[in-house]
């Protein structure tokens, strides 16, 4: 009679512990599912701030922006390649940034403006400029100190 009651016993907590393991398993499975799929859904949100608030934006892929992406580009670099100060060290700077922005073409179109002297020109009105501010007389708008 011990013998019998002893094997049910045994019996009983296989069963306990085998449910005790399914349902484990059950809960690790459904948590990761739920947690893949919050990170998924988080994903395709993105957040940009401004200043100090959050704004929801919706995501678009490379096809969609890829027109826009150009012209901003090449708004970029005609920005930086022609809006040019008579500043020799700004003159480079802006170069630099230009020439990130474009292949080889645009460092060949920078070589000859500089051979046929159009930054020296630019620079060359920095001087006229400065003598008119300085005091100088003008006559037929060039400078005469």
């Amino acid at each position: 009679m011990v013998i019998k009651n002893l094997e049910n016993k045994i019996k009983l907590v296989g069963i306990i512990c085998s449910a005790f393991l399914v349902g484990c398993v059950i809960i690790s499975v459904s948590s990761i599912w739920t947690a893949r799929t919050m990170v998924t859904d988080a994903q395709k949100k993105v957040y940009v701030l401004d200043g100090n608030v959050p704004i929801l934006v919706r995501r678009t892929t490379m096809e969609e922006t890829l027109d826009v992406e150009a012209k901003s580009h090449v708004e970029m670099f005609h920005h930086y390649f022609f809006t040019l100060a008579p500043d020799d060290k700004y003159i480079r700077y802006t170069m630099e940034k230009a020439m990130y922005l474009v292949d080889e073409t645009g460092l060949a179109q920078y070589n000859t403006l500089k051979e046929k002297g159009f930054y020296s020109n630019i620079l060359g009105t920095r001087r006229r400029w400065s003598s008119l501010t300085t005091g100088g007389s003008v006559s037929n708008g060039a400078a005469i100190s």
